[in-house]
């Protein structure tokens, strides 16, 4: 069975194909398009394919487009017909919107159309709609080891849905509730990143933010705005956020003017005051109770050692490692793109779990559920004569290293910031160590240097550090097991012996969002951890994505490109070494 999965409504456009139950290959389309988050969410263009990335799947699976068993579509017309209502405060043009929605949905009914086109061949046929959050769904229960477990999904909106609890048995998944909108979460964090004076996909500042404020100060205000249920449930009031407004005159009136906060947030950024920070902590504290509060209902319906996540609050640290340890769930599974972009694995795996032969029997029941995605490491990769001609091509002055490992070591020991670009590109919105920038996580300065200098974003914001598996119980606190360790999904307290030794990593708050490498995932960024420790007695190197406001880059010339224009000082391509 060869199927291919694409997400190619809303954003993180993305495409996987599966062969056998098995992820081969997924890659999501702004790492070619260079276009962050792949596209622009708009209703007239859920046909806007990310066709880069199915072509390098199909290339890298080693499938042509005729030789597909189907093509699943991340989302369901039918579904979002059946469930939507036009939101009161839409505007023309805009989501929600009426004339918008049929739009929309003109876009949709040719979908097996003009991707057929796209394509040069007609799959019509072979095409399946996948409800969005049945795809979020697969996309963290099947990849999963665990045979029963509880699944959450919570995101911003699927057709109408923003969330599904749920539970996997065996090859199937069951709905056990679902939360509509405008009770959203995920539209939570964005309105409230706007408001806060960043941008809808800015989740991530805002949660590094929040650790600098007093989560109790603004409880009462965000009372009128979402209210937990004791049925596992959440209500935010509609009429209060309006989510697709661009003016915040709703929240003003409950929050006050965010320019009457006390203290400067210098030198972290300017404009941001002590409000800002209280208002975000309040906002992460409350996201840690809906979410607990959502787990611990699915566990009391159907009772299991395990819990599977995904949907784009998945991706946050902050509540997954509430969840992994106040719930009752001894273990916890989250895929490395919880976010949209995973749903095109899930699209194909939901499809492969589902699948009926023409006589009613299951393709798939034969099969016993299994691990099928044991790494994150599925986008393109090129080898060392690839990157030569490159080097060549451009007339790029290179050494090739007979022991690249130890070489990035000493460099990075030495105070120097090392692009690391070797292997398969991870899939999802962390970079793991085949995508990365590396430092020291020893010296105090390197965190606003690489912020100013090479990422070009506010100091608050942390990094993360990447940890030998075999010696992080001996620097961080990891509470009840999890795969999803090796993804950087967790806020994890570091220990308070080595809370002076590692300060470039460690948060305000004494937490890291850490990585564990394992020498079978990832040999080659494990050896150079290893070399770190040989010259500094510190298993930890600070790893951060190899970007600059930009998607993480994908190619050499991509690499190559931001090495030039920021301050990294040494690039590692392959065996290559290039140094400023």
């Amino acid at each position: 069975m060869k199927i291919l999965g694409i997400n190619s409504v809303y954003h993180e456009t993305a495409a996987a194909i599966i062969i056998d139950g098995k992820v081969v290959s997924a890659v999501e389309e702004e790492r070619f398009n260079r276009y962050k988050h792949g596209a622009e969410a708009r209703p007239e263009n859920p046909d806007e394919y990310p066709l880069k990335s199915i072509f390098h799947c199909l290339k890298q699976g080693r499938v042509k487009v005729e030789e597909l068993d189907a093509i699943c579509y991340s989302y369901s017309p039918k579904l979002r017909e059946k469930e939507y209502k036009a939101d009161p405060y839409s505007i023309e043009g805009g989501w929600g919107h009426l004339e918008s929605e049929k739009t929309f949905h003109a876009a949709l009914s040719k979908v097996p159309e003009t991707l057929s086109e796209a394509l040069q061949t007609d799959i019509s046929d072979r095409f399946h709609w996948v409800p969005h959050h049945l795809a979020h769904a697969a996309s963290t229960y099947y990849p999963s080891s665990f045979a029963k477990a509880g699944i959450l999904v919570v995101d911003g909106i699927g057709e109408y849905s923003t969330a599904m609890l749920a539970y996997g048995e065996g090859n199937k998944i069951k709905t056990l509730k679902t939360i509509y909108f405008p009770d959203s979460l995920g539209f939570l964090w964005q309105r409230m990143s706007k408001f806060l004076g960043f941008s809808n996909y800015d989740a991530c500042k805002v949660m590094g933010l929040a650790s600098y404020g007093n989560p109790l100060k603004y409880q009462k205000e965000f009372s009128q705005i979402i209210q937990l249920g004791e049925d596992g449930s959440f209500s935010i009031a509609g009429d209060t956020i309006q989510f697709r407004r661009k003016d915040f005159e709703s929240l003003v009136s409950v929050f006050g003017s965010l320019n009457d906060g006390d203290t400067v947030l210098s030198p972290e950024k300017s404009d941001l005051n002590q409000k800002h920070k209280d208002i975000a902590a309040t906002l992460q504290d409350i996201t840690n109770q809906v979410m607990l509060s959502l787990a611990n209902w699915i566990y009391k319906q159907y009772p299991c050692d395990a819990l599977c996540i995904a949907g784009g609050v998945g991706l946050n640290c902050q509540s997954n490692w509430i969840v992994k340890e106040k719930s009752p769930y001894q273990h916890i599974y989250i895929p490395t793109a919880a976010h949209d972009a995973g749903t095109a694995i899930g699209a194909a795996l939901y499809h492969y779990y589902h699948i009926k032969f023409p006589n009613g029997s299951d393709y798939a029941n034969s099969h016993v559920k299994s691990k099928i995605m044991p790494n994150p490491y599925l986008g393109p990769s090129f080898s060392d004569r690839e990157i030569e001609q490159i080097l060549t091509a451009k007339n790029i002055q290179a050494r090739k290293s007979e022991n690249v490992e130890a070489e990035a070591a000493q460099f990075i020991a030495g105070g120097k910031i090392v692009g690391w670009f070797q292997g398969k590109l991870e899939f999802g919105p962390r970079a793991l160590g085949n995508r990365s920038l590396l430092a020291d996580p020893r010296d105090r300065n390197i965190r606003e240097v690489m912020n100013t200098k090479v990422k070009h974003r506010e100091v608050f914001r942390p990094f993360a550090p990447s940890v030998m598996e075999e010696k992080s119980h001996e620097w961080f606190e990891l509470g009840k097991p999890s795969e999803s360790l090796y993804y950087m999904l967790f806020a994890c307290p570091v220990l308070s012996d080595k809370l002076d030794k590692i300060p470039a990593v460690l948060h305000v708050d004494n937490t890291a969002r850490v990585q564990l490498v394992n020498r079978d995932m990832n040999p080659k960024y494990h050896k150079l951890i290893e070399e770190f420790e040989a010259i500094t007695g510190v298993p930890i190197v600070l790893n951060t994505s190899f970007n600059d406001s930009e998607p993480i880059v994908c190619t050499p010339e991509d690499a190559l490109a931001t090495f030039f224009k920021t301050r990294i000082d040494v690039l590692v391509l392959g065996n290559y070494v290039i140094e400023r």
